[in-house]
This record gives C-alpha cells, sequence and structure tokens, in this order.
C-alpha cells in the first residue's frame, strides 16, 4: 500500500518538476536575443576594434580586424550569461532607453571611433550606428554589456 502511494507522489512530483523546466526554460529563452551585434574601435585601425555576438545562446567577443575580407583575431571563450545576468541587462537597456537610441550619430571626422548596436529581443529591436559621436547613454549601456559578460571591455572612450 505505502509502496503503491509512493509511486504515485514520485509520479506527480515528476509531472510538477517537468512543468516547471519547461516554463524555467521558457522564460530563459525569452531573455535570449534574436539578434545580437556590437562592434566598437579605430576608424583607421582595425586590429583595434571588438565586436560582441550571440551564437547558440553564448556571447561571443572577439578582437582585431572587423570587415568582410578577413578573419576576426583573438577570439575568447564563449560567455553564457545566467538567468539573473540577462534580466539585470534588460532592466538596464529599458532604464537607459536603449530601445529609443537613433538610427546614427556621427560627427564629420576622417578618424576617430566607430560603432555598432544591433539587437533585436521578441517585439523590440534597435539599429544604432556612429562614428565620433554616441548616445547620452553609451556608456551606461557598455558597462551593462561588461556586467553581462563578466568581463572588462577597456573601451578608449573619447
Amino acid at each position: 500500500m505505502w509502496a503503491k502511494r509512493l509511486n504515485e507522489l514520485l509520479l506527480v512530483d515528476l509531472k510538477f518538476l517537468r512543468c516547471k523546466i519547461f516554463f524555467k526554460i521558457k522564460i530563459v529563452n525569452d531573455m535570449i536575443p534574436d539578434r545580437f551585434l556590437v562592434e566598437y574601435g579605430s576608424i583607421l585601425h582595425s586590429e583595434e576594434r571588438f565586436s560582441v555576438t550571440i551564437k547558440n545562446n553564448d556571447l561571443l567577443y572577439k578582437e582585431g580586424k572587423i570587415d568582410e575580407t578577413s578573419e576576426r583575431v583573438n577570439p575568447t571563450e564563449p560567455v553564457t550569461p545566467s538567468e539573473n545576468q540577462w534580466t539585470d541587462f534588460w532592466d538596464k537597456m529599458d532604464d537607459i532607453g536603449l530601445w529609443e537610441w537613433n538610427e546614427h550619430y556621427d560627427l564629420c571626422c576622417f578618424d576617430g571611433t566607430q560603432w555598432k548596436v544591433q539587437i533585436s529581443l521578441e517585439d523590440m529591436e534597435v539599429e544604432s550606428e556612429g562614428a565620433n559621436d554616441f548616445p547620452d547613454s553609451f556608456m551606461e549601456f557598455v558597462g551593462a554589456l561588461e556586467d553581462l559578460m563578466d568581463m572588462d571591455l577597456k573601451l578608449d572612450f573619447p
């Protein structure tokens, strides 16, 4: 009798656990962006650039040339942010107004710094880029990105 009751309790626990795992995966997957690209660096010296992209839920940081004709160099190990890190990142993006950034920020100059941010998450999207000019909240964005990746991006910010 007690074995049958224990078996029933285990089945209920398994169903609950399976449901809990499903919802946890769904919540985490809802935090993973559909597109994530950040590029930053010198206009004249492409070897002084870096990029952050997403692949298979991992963030990939690479330094070096960022163009179609060359390989990026010095990749780091993929970074898999935790659920809490993603939650904090998206909260900060809402706080700094990332989704309202302009498409272009440019100051006329032939050298300096270029950057690009392309992020989409469900029905929200930002495509913003610039040369020698930045949104007011750009450094807060960089700080949130550093927290998300748990690394120092060592920006030369004008």
